[in-house]
């Protein structure tokens, strides 16, 4: 029904979106009010900048946003520990 609408942009967010929740329901054993928190403010931000009609501050927040949600799922993918090292790897390259 998105592709329909002929909006590739559109359709790409959708894909993602739609991804972001099926992660969610198969690992809601691991997501908890610590991830979900987070999250819901990051949108609140997001909407803030919206309605301020304050264009740079809307593409830092969603970019911002989008950054911390993939390190969220990576981690409950990953588990902490792993994730953990991980960064501590990443960082130190």
């Amino acid at each position: 029904m998105v592709d329909s609408i002929g909006n590739e942009i559109l359709s790409e967010i959708y894909r993602v979106n739609s991804l972001h929740v099926r992660l969610i329901r198969l690992d809601a054993g691991l997501v908890r009010p610590m991830r979900i928190v987070p999250a819901m403010e990051e949108h609140l931000a997001f909407i803030a900048a919206l309605r301020a009609r304050d264009e740079d501050k809307a593409i830092k927040s969603i970019s911002e946003h989008i950054e911390r949600s993939r390190a969220r799922v990576l981690d409950a993918m990953l588990g902490s520990n792993q994730s953990g090292s991980m960064k501590t790897r990443t960082a130190s390259a």
